[in-house]
């Protein structure tokens, strides 16, 4: 993929492996740029995990870093910010993007597109248990 370029892959539901849907507002497509620099930021600052409940990956960092996480979240309409202010123990407030659902699978399509298992083999493998689990739900 080049810079500029959309990715190539057809937007189909992130929890399904048959059929194809038309472009969605909900799920736009990525630049190679955009999802070049949200790849570095997952691999040193991101967590694919979960919950009790449902996997997710997060971002989170300080409050200097809103204009960026809420940037982020622009790209994935779906995607949820939190907000943790110094009033509930923090030494400072921080801003919390999270992928859940179909939010997830959108990333996840949008990384192994980029190749995220070429540049960070630890992170792609944390990735795809998060993956797992999100088609296991």
């Amino acid at each position: 993929m080049f810079i500029g370029e959309r990715s190539s892959w057809v937007l189909s539901h992130p929890l399904s492996s048959v059929g194809e849907m038309p472009p969605n507002p909900l799920f736009p497509r990525l630049f190679a740029t955009q999802i070049a620099f949200l790849a570095g930021l997952l691999v040193g600052e991101g967590s694919f995990t979960g919950d009790n409940y449902q996997p997710h990956c997060a971002l989170k960092m300080t409050a200097r870093h809103e204009h960026l996480l809420r940037l982020m979240q622009s790209w994935c309409p779906l995607s949820l910010i939190y907000v943790t202010n110094a009033m509930t123990g923090n030494r400072q407030d921080t801003y919390m993007v999270i992928w859940r659902g179909p939010a997830l699978g959108q990333l996840i399509h949008e990384l192994e597109d980029f190749g995220l298992q070429d540049y960070c083999p630890h992170v792609y493998g944390r990735m795809m248990v998060t993956k797992a689990r999100l088609l296991a739900d």
